[in-house]
Order: structure tokens, then sequence, then C-alpha cells
């Protein structure tokens, strides 16, 4: 039997979940916060919080990760990421004005996300960068250092409210333009989380901006009760775009992968930071999943973000 579109429609909940909207106090943006609460009482120091950015792609599988097989099941999951509501999405569209050719291709509410992620994950773009396609409008990218407030000052002090949290035990995940978020927020916040994850991270951007933080932190050589941790993961395969969105310029998007160099930057970088004290950051092996594209590379690594960041 063959059902239309309507008919195979169905609302679907992570168990023991909410979503919350929330607008920013410091820039005004509206987000959502996934929750995934545990399904079992806090431990007596409280829930060992994973925060994770692209809540609306990531979160129902972090849910899986941790509960699933008592991997980590007093882990309360917190994805950051925006209302799938007609509103958010017409007021995306009014903001940052009418779609690309490449953007009307997809899902209105996929566009609509897509273009507020790359504000909120980015470093500002310099008007002469390496890239010509890389937008330098500086509506189209550079809110993160906003982002980060949001989440420092709204985020953290909101979810403690809503459930025992142990702080020292937080762990912060990202991917791609995320994973660039997690590795400026280490380098430029490190008191904020205990584990840093930053799966397959866009060191690329803004002509590797993110490289002048990372040397900072490594010349002020910061301190702190416990080390912070850090694991960088990549799909092998990630040199080569992989299954790419209908009317995708091919060539350009092969050139920005051959700019991108994924794999080696974050080998380079695993290499750099592991030789620093001990004491300051502890490094994970760069974990490189074999015939892995960029694409599905996230999902491996937070099975690998969980078993790292909440050991037993």
């Amino acid at each position: 039997m063959h059902m239309s579109p309507d008919e195979l429609h169905a609302d679907f909940a992570v168990p023991n979940s909410r979503i919350i909207t929330i607008e920013s106090s410091i820039n005004g943006r509206s987000y959502a916060l996934f929750l995934g609460l545990p399904l079992i009482p806090p431990p007596v120091g409280g829930y060992r919080p994973l925060f994770l950015l692209d809540g609306n792609r990531y979160f129902a599988s972090a849910c899986e990760a941790v509960r699933w097989n008592f991997n980590a099941p007093d882990v309360l999951v917190v994805g950051l990421g925006y209302p799938e509501t007609p509103e958010f999405a017409a007021a995306s569209l009014a903001e940052r004005g009418p779609l690309s050719a490449a953007e009307a291709r997809l899902p209105g509410m996929v566009a609509a996300i897509s273009r507020e992620r790359r504000y909120d994950l980015t470093l500002p773009v310099p008007p002469c960068h390496s890239f010509p396609n890389i937008p330098a409008d500086p509506s189209a990218s550079g809110g993160l250092d906003a982002f980060l407030d949001t989440i420092e000052r709204d985020i953290l002090p909101m979810v403690a409210r809503i459930a025992p949290v142990d702080k020292a035990s937080s762990a912060f995940f990202g991917h791609s333009l995320g994973g660039l978020a997690i590795l400026y927020s280490l380098f430029t916040r490190p008191k904020l989380f205990k584990s840093y994850i930053a799966a397959s991270p866009s060191i690329w951007w803004a002509d590797r901006a993110l490289l002048d933080y990372e040397r900072n932190f490594a010349q002020s050589s910061p301190s702190f009760d416990e080390a912070r941790r850090l694991l960088i993961t990549m799909g092998a395969n990630e040199n080569e775009p992989g299954q790419m969105p209908p009317g995708t310029d091919v060539e350009q998007t092969r050139a920005l992968f051959r700019y991108a160099n994924m794999v080696e930057n974050g080998r380079a970088m695993v290499e750099r930071l592991s030789a620093l004290d001990h004491r300051t950051l502890q490094v994970g092996d760069y974990a490189l999943f074999a015939e892995q594209d960029h694409g599905l590379s996230a999902w491996p690594a937070i099975g690998r973000a969980v078993g790292f960041a909440f050991q037993p």
C-alpha cells in the first residue's frame, strides 16, 4: 500500500526531551535549546552535560549515543540550534536577503538554518581573503563571539536552573563550522568547559584566522585547577567532497576542498597542541575515520566524543 507524504507525516519526539526557544540577551537572536534529560535520577554531583552545536542536526543522535548500551546514562544532552518554525524562516529570509540559486534548491527550513549557523559559527571574513567564493559580507558571517557570549551568559545559567549539572565534567561538541567554533572557544574561553571535541573543524575559514588564536593560547599557557581536554576528529576522505546538494558547482566545491586541506590541517593542529604542557591541555589521538567524507563524519565523531569526554 502506498501512502501520500501527508499520510506519512507524524511527530517524533526523543523520550524525556523538550525544546525551549530563547532570545539572546547579547545579540537579540532567537535560538532553540534541545534538552535531553537522562532517564535516571541525577548523581550526587549532578548530571554531566554535553553541549553540542547544530542541535537541529545532531541532538537525537547524541541522546541515543549516551543512553543506549549504558555509555553515559547520566549525561544531559543540550543541543544548541534554531526554532524550526515558519516565523523563524521568514525572519531569516528578511534579514539575510534573497536565497542564492544553490540555497533555493534546498528545503526552506534547511536553507534558513544553514544561513543562520554560517553567521553564528564563524569569525569575520576579511575583504581580501584568499578564497573568492566565500562571502565577505559582514552580515553573512562573523557572529561567533556574540554567540559564545550567549552560551556563557544565557544558556549555561538556564540549563543549570532546569537540572542539576556537574560543570566540572562538561563537554562541548561541534562539527565543520561548529568544529571551528569549538576550537575558537577553547583558545579564547578555555574555562567554559572541561572537554572540547572539534569534529572536522573548518580551520581554513577566513584565511586560517584561527591559527592566530591558537598561537596566543599556546604562548599564554593558561593554568586551570584541572587540565582542559581536546579531541579533534576527521573523516579520512574529507579532502574530496562527498554527496553534494542539487545544483552545486562541482568544480568550485572541489576547489574549496583542495583549499581547505581538511585532513592535513587537522593533523598538524593535533601535533602542535600535543606538544603543550599537559597540565594545560590534554590532547587525544587524531581520530581519523576510514571511508568517511565531510557530511557523514559527524556521526562516528559523536560516538568518539562520548567515550572521550565521559570516561567511567
